[in-house]
């Protein structure tokens, strides 16, 4: 059964807005006039921006009509379930557990572990994606990667001025 590509970009999307979610709730906390509040401000300005690109990929999806992977609805149910669980479920936690504990490198931690956590999940989806449209997965791929990275980049700047 092919799923068409909109489905799998829907669910990057899902995903954006729920680091939007977290990174809304987590500015708050902090001072808008010290460095946690920029760096927190630029993780949200990130996830924005990666909306943003995957819902132009959407909308050329959604012309091209295109099908991209081959999946059973088991399957569909089961990355539901993980994305739901680990990643969804996640942000809420993590969001009361920096409230009680205002620690820029833990908050990183977090925020790398949902990074992760997505670029594991469209590693999994590219197995399964027809050849030919790859490139679809490799763009949501490429945008995460580049917030893993920076991330990483933030974390060891904190912990190098430390």
């Amino acid at each position: 059964m092919a799923v068409a590509g909109e489905k799998i970009v829907m669910l990057a999307i899902q995903i954006e807005s729920a680091g939007i979610e977290f990174y809304t709730a987590l500015k708050r906390m902090f001072s808008p006039h010290s460095s946690s509040f920029e760096i927190i401000e630029s993780l949200l300005l990130d996830e924005y921006k990666h909306k943003k690109t995957y819902e132009i990929l959407l909308n050329k999806i959604k012309v091209e009509k295109k099908k991209i992977i081959e999946i059973t609805p088991k399957e569909i149910e089961g990355i539901r379930a993980l994305v739901e669980g680990k990643i969804f479920d996640q942000t809420e936690k993590a969001v009361k557990y920096v409230s009680q504990n205002l620690d820029l490198s833990q908050l990183l931690l977090y925020a790398l572990g949902f990074e992760l956590d997505t670029n594991y999940l469209f590693e999994k989806l590219e197995e399964k994606i027809i050849p030919a449209e790859k490139e679809i997965i490799r763009t949501i791929l490429k945008e995460e990667r580049t917030h893993i990275e920076k991330i990483i980049k933030l974390r060891a700047e904190i912990k190098y001025d430390n």
